[in-house]
């Protein structure tokens, strides 16, 4: 039989050891809250500030430039609450370059360049004849070009922009009408349709999309989480002091502790790299050198962030708890693995330059997807290893601290 005296005293036991982990007790209470706020504002599929380029060949009159028109749309285009779209770039071809028909294929070279080089997402070109091709009643088809490596954003893009390039149609179809004589036979296409080009993921698929930011969720997970624990370790076993008076170096017992992470994080790495490319068949499209150099950046950022995590905590428990808290949910949430950082409220949005993994899932999908060049990533390289040095020199600084 079940007695309540005994059943009291061990709760009673087991809240007093609750009482004195408040940290623990404070991430489980807190990490709903966290975790439902979060996903409210960050699971959002909206277009919102989309990069995009358009370059507007059409030699309509200014009183007659149906192309002027659906640029214009483009960059009035708005969601329900207001905010742009596209973040509109309007190019003009450039002195010596292609003109007549050879026209749209120096366009498309154009944009595609600066769509591997990340700095567009979306780029739309609208042919030298889209006005008089309309005027004719002949079929006319702006070229879009779409950077698949973000499938998530891209298949939204291309939903929007095919529906507003017809809508445009239909409008001056319906404006004309009385005059507009010509005859539409079944399997006649569209007066006013798009041509289509996804580009490094031509069908959009899933896979592609997420597997490389997942080598990054890996490996950000198990150096953060192993070299907090590691660390803690010592201090539960009271042999970190035992260390620390030894001719050893706080910096050199630090950096030697992290070493042999950094050697299994790196394994991984390589492990699921490999899987990637063997099993999903998704092939790096850039130098894979590159992407070493750019990973080893990568691993010594989440390695100041499992100290940081290791002189915060008192116990393996509260290092895995912390560590989790601060690589998993915003890791995911609002790096840009999953959900488009630019649809995020603007705090979640600087909240992502926080995070190591925002930068390398940029060079990941940069180099393995587009086959970018290093010159087009640096942009992203250099503010993580500015992270990495600034997390590394305030984690060295409490480790010292704790150890002194």
């Amino acid at each position: 039989m079940i007695k309540l005296g005994n059943v009291a005293a061990i709760a009673r036991k087991e809240w007093i050891h609750i009482r004195r982990d408040p940290v623990s007790l404070v991430i489980i209470i807190l990490m709903p809250l966290i975790q439902l706020t979060i996903f409210g504002f960050a699971v959002n599929m909206d277009i919102k500030n989309l990069p995009a380029a358009v370059i507007n060949l059409d030699k309509g009159t200014a009183s007659a430039n149906y192309g002027s028109e659906l640029v214009d749309e483009l960059v009035a285009a708005e969601d329900s609450v207001g905010h742009k779209r596209f973040l509109v770039e309007k190019l003009a071809m450039k002195d010596g370059e292609a003109d007549g028909e050879t026209a749209v294929k120096s366009a498309e070279d154009r944009l595609r360049a600066d769509l591997v080089a990340g700095k567009q997402r979306m780029g739309l070109i609208i042919p030298p004849d889209f006005t008089a091709d309309i005027k004719a009643g002949r079929p006319a088809s702006p070229v879009l070009l779409l950077d698949g490596s973000d499938a998530t954003t891209s298949r939204q893009a291309l939903f929007f922009t095919r529906g507003m390039v017809i809508k445009h149609g239909i409008k001056w179809v319906k404006a004309r009408m009385p005059s507009f004589l010509r005859q539409f036979a079944p399997g006649d296409k569209p007066l006013v349709d798009v041509e289509e080009k996804v580009l490094f993921n031509p069908d959009l698929k899933s896979a592609n999309f997420f597997i490389p930011g997942l080598l990054g969720v890996i490996m950000m997970m198990l150096t953060v989480v192993l070299t907090a624990v590691s660390i803690v370790r010592e201090k539960e076993r009271g042999s970190l002091e035992a260390l620390v008076v030894t001719p050893i170096q706080p910096m050199e017992l630090m950096i030697g502790k992290m070493l042999p992470n950094a050697g299994v994080a790196l394994l991984d790495f390589m492990l699921v790299m490999g899987l990637m490319v063997y099993l999903f068949g998704i092939s790096i499209s850039g130098n894979v050198w590159v992407l070493f150099a750019f990973s080893f950046v990568f691993l010594y950022t989440c390695l100041a962030v499992g100290l940081m995590v290791s002189t915060a905590a008192q116990s393996q428990a509260q290092a895995f708890l912390i560590a989790m808290a601060a690589t998993m949910l915003p890791g995911v949430l609002l790096s840009g693995f999953v959900f488009p950082r630019a649809s995020m409220p603007d705090i979640l949005f600087y909240i992502g330059y926080l995070i190591p993994l925002t930068y390398f899932i940029e060079i990941l999908r940069g180099l393995i997807l587009r086959g970018a060049e290093a010159v087009h990533l640096w942009q992203h390289v250099i503010p993580l290893l500015l992270l990495g040095i600034m997390l590394m020199g305030g984690a060295s600084h409490r480790f010292r601290k704790q150890v002194a």
